[in-house]
């Protein structure tokens, strides 16, 4: 009985190492970084250039490079919202669509110091950084 209840252990150890290395990764793990294109949706402005080193900084495209407290709210493999707070900046919720590793849409609110935002963009890869965007 000992012996069978090690193997039924072990049996299950491997079939769930299998599981986890299969298991769907997340919308942002999905994106390419690189230089991005962000079109506001029903707006006819020129689209806004970003160099997005980390596909997460996606989610706080308001409030960039600043150090903001994450909750995730819902995480799926091809969506994810969160919910952010900048301390002194703002907070913001983002939900950020992957149709492709290099095309996503962004729908994001919150306040960005001491206004308010409510937009959706289409966001498109359009290459590598620029030289001067590397850091």
């Amino acid at each position: 009985m000992l012996r069978s209840s090690r193997l039924s252990l072990a049996g299950l150890v491997a079939v769930s190492a299998v599981a986890s290395a299969q298991a769907p990764r997340t919308a942002t793990d999905q994106l390419s970084t690189g230089s991005w294109m962000l079109h506001e949706s029903g707006s006819r402005r020129p689209g806004r250039a970003l160099c997005v080193r980390e596909a997460a900084e996606l989610l706080q495209i308001h409030h960039p490079g600043l150090s903001c407290a994450r909750f995730v709210v819902a995480n799926e493999p091809h969506a994810v919202t969160v919910h952010y707070t900048c301390p002194g900046a703002g907070y913001g919720r983002t939900t950020l669509i992957v149709e492709t590793p290099t095309r996503a849409r962004i729908e994001t609110q919150g306040l960005a110091h001491g206004a308010p935002f409510n937009v959706q963009y289409a966001a498109q890869r359009d290459g590598a950084c620029a030289a001067s965007d590397r850091n």
